[in-house]
C-alpha cells in the first residue's frame, strides 16, 4: 500500500463525516482542494490519489482496475472508523468509486461507505457510446479530448500542458475502457447521480440506467454545466452535495448495506 493512497484535503475535528473524492482521467487529488474548502466545516475531505500524479508521482501508472482498487482498498482500510464516509466518484472515478465500494463490501460490513455520489458518468454495464480513446495518437487524442471539455477556446498553454500530462491520461483512459464490467455482486443502498446538462462526453439519457445497478433508491442532480459543471463552484453544487452528504448520515444506518451478496 501507498503512503499517500488517500490524502486529507481539509480537517475538522468536529465534522459529522468523511467525503472522499476520486478523481478523473489525469486528475489529482489537489483538483478537489478548492470544491473541498467551499464545503462546511461538518464534511471533512479526503481524496484517493491515483499512481504516477500528485504525492505519488514517482511510482508507475497503473493501468489495471482490480490492482487500483485493491491499493485505494488498503487504504482506505486503515481510515479512522470515528465517523461516516461517503464517496465521490467523477467520470472515471466513479466507475473507480463503483468498484471499490463494491470490493470494499466483500470484505466486510465495516468497510461499507455510506453512500456513494457518481457524477458524470455512464454507467458500466450499458454499451459503450464514443470509440475507444486511449490508442489514439497523440495529436488526435489531445484534439478529441478539447473537444469534449466543451470549451470554445483553449490556449497553446493549455494545449501543451494537456501534451506533458497526456501519459497519466493515456493510461487512465486505458483503466477504464479496458474494465470489464460483471453484474454481481448487485450494489445495494442508495446512489446519487450528478451529472452536467451540457456535457458532451455523457448521455444524460442513460444516468438514469445507474438504477440498475443497485437496489436502493436513484436521486438525479442535474447542474447547469458541462462534463466538469462543478469546476465553477456553484452555490447550487455546493449547497446540493451538502445536503445529499449531512442527509446521508441522518437517514442511512450502519445496518443498512451498501452492498448485498448474490
Amino acid at each position: 500500500m501507498a503512503q499517500h493512497s488517500i490524502v486529507t484535503l481539509k480537517h475538522h475535528p468536529d465534522a459529522r463525516v468523511a467525503l472522499m473524492w476520486l478523481p478523473h482521467s489525469g486528475g489529482s487529488a489537489a483538483y478537489f482542494q478548492e470544491l473541498s474548502n467551499a464545503l462546511p466545516d461538518s464534511i471533512e475531505c479526503l481524496a484517493a490519489e491515483y499512481p504516477g500524479r500528485g504525492r505519488r508521482f514517482r511510482e508507475p501508472l497503473c493501468s489495471d482496475l482490480a490492482a487500483l482498487i485493491r491499493d485505494i482498498a488498503a487504504a482506505y482500510a486503515s481510515l479512522p472508523k470515528n465517523r461516516p464516509v461517503i464517496m465521490f466518484g467523477h467520470s472515471l472515478g466513479a466507475l473507480v468509486g463503483f468498484e471499490l465500494c463494491r470490493y470494499l463490501g466483500s470484505i466486510g460490513p465495516a468497510l461499507r461507505p455510506k453512500l456513494l455520489v457518481v457524477s458524470a458518468c455512464e454507467p458500466p454495464h450499458i454499451e459503450r457510446s464514443r470509440p475507444l480513446l486511449h490508442k489514439l495518437p497523440d495529436d488526435e487524442l489531445v484534439d478529441t479530448l478539447i473537444g469534449m471539455s466543451g470549451e470554445t477556446f483553449v490556449s497553446e498553454l493549455a494545449k501543451d500542458l494537456m501534451l506533458i500530462n497526456l501519459k497519466v491520461i493515456r493510461s487512465d483512459l486505458t483503466l477504464g475502457e479496458t474494465h470489464r464490467f460483471s453484474p454481481l455482486p448487485t450494489l445495494g443502498g442508495d446512489l446519487a447521480v450528478y451529472g452536467g446538462t451540457r456535457d458532451n462526453v455523457v448521455r444524460h439519457s442513460t444516468l438514469a440506467q445507474w438504477k440498475d445497478l443497485s437496489s436502493g433508491s436513484l436521486k438525479l442532480r442535474d447542474f447547469e454545466g458541462g462534463h466538469f459543471y462543478m469546476q465553477d463552484l456553484s452555490d447550487e453544487f455546493v449547497v446540493q452535495l451538502s445536503h445529499d452528504v449531512l442527509s446521508a448520515v441522518e437517514e442511512l444506518t450502519s445496518e443498512q448495506p451498501l452492498l448485498r451478496e448474490p
